[in-house]
């Protein structure tokens, strides 16, 4: 992982998280008024592809009550000859990096047991 992709990232995330709270106000109030289930609290915009173990424990003991979407892009390193094909580039393989170190966080049992201890539960809109 190259440190300049890592901040190209990030400044990605701060535009892209600075877009999101500009429309947030406007999206919540049409959601209301149409009756359209969303969440109270979103996560994850400009964090993506950067979350460890530890930033999740951070996260999770700060939540507050409500809903809150947690977005995230976890993955597992896949070999095959395809592979070799997609990541040809320095920023895919970076990429590739990143959602392993996500799914490997989301894995880590110290976060099944936080979990458990702050009674956070998971779910969808199905079930809501």
């Amino acid at each position: 992982c190259s440190i300049s992709g890592q901040n190209d990232i990030i400044k990605s995330g701060f535009i892209k998280t600075l877009i999101a709270q500009l429309c947030s106000v406007s999206i919540r109030k049409i959601n209301l008024i149409n009756s359209i289930k969303s969440t109270d609290f979103f996560f994850g915009l400009s964090e993506t592809g950067l979350m460890t173990t530890d930033k999740y424990i951070n996260l999770f003991s700060h939540l507050k009550e409500g809903i809150t979407e947690i977005m995230c892009h976890p993955a597992e390193e896949i070999f095959d000859q395809q592979k070799v094909l997609i990541v040809n580039k320095q920023d895919d393989q970076d990429r590739s990096m990143f959602r392993q170190q996500e799914l490997s966080a989301l894995l880590d049992a110290k976060l099944k047991d936080l979990m458990k201890k702050l009674d956070i539960n998971l779910t969808n809109f199905k079930n809501e």
